[in-house]
């Protein structure tokens, strides 16, 4: 199995197809970036740790195409692969190019800091439909939580003609990055931690997450 792909959801499949399909040789085809790509330097030493124990291979190489039963790398290099699995990066709905709102240069919908659409101000987006200048972290139940919370709460100030709340997210965010059998690294700001304790907490508070959202009003 190759996952071809470097960020923390590449990463995140990798160890779970490990987990799950123990026999199997998994592969981790990066492109010449050190995953998790964009986290901090000592998140990435962690997960490469923990890659090499899991046995887990990490190549450098550029996937620039996939063949019956093989990925072709570049330089030209064929690996075989029995299953290859894409882990591409958030992208636009294809619908919003048809609606009259206005986008970003990515193709999300223009917000305000009330989560607002800037050309319909009875149009909200949250989430990965919407650009923001500080982009959700998809790996971050928090993220997730703050967003659809202060969504509702303006939903609701908007049916009550009540001023809204503008959606702002903390500049150091506790983070998690999964690396199967309960085991995770998580970091905030320039502090960072791994185990099955962190692997715990993480299920924690990702379980209390959900269970807020249910509830909110």
């Amino acid at each position: 199995i190759a996952v071809i792909g470097a960020g923390a959801a590449s990463v995140e499949l990798a160890f779970a197809l490990r987990q799950r399909f123990p026999l199997c040789a998994v592969t981790l085809v990066c492109g010449g970036v050190a995953p998790p790509a964009n986290l901090p330097m000592d998140v990435q030493q962690r997960v490469l740790r923990r890659l090499k124990i899991c046995g887990i291979n990490v190549l450098a190489q550029h996937c620039t195409a996939i063949g019956a039963g093989h990925l072709i790398l570049d330089p030209v290099t064929t690996l075989i692969c029995d299953v290859p699995v894409l882990t591409l990066g958030v992208q636009a709905p294809s619908w919003l190019k048809n609606s009259d709102l206005t986008l970003d240069e990515q193709g999300f919908v223009a917000v305000n800091q009330f989560q607002q659409s800037i050309s319909h101000p009875q149009v909200f987006a949250c989430g990965n439909v919407a650009g923001h200048s500080e982009p959700l972290n998809p790996e971050s139940a928090g993220d997730a939580e703050r967003a659809a919370a202060n969504l509702a709460t303006n939903l609701f100030a908007t049916l009550s003609r009540l001023h809204l709340l503008a959606f702002t997210l903390p500049v150091k965010r506790l983070t998690f990055v999964s690396c199967g059998t309960r085991y995770a690294v998580a970091y905030r700001g320039n502090w960072s931690a791994e185990g099955r304790w962190v692997g715990y907490w993480k299920d924690w508070i990702e379980r209390r997450s959900m269970t807020r959202l249910k509830t909110i009003p």
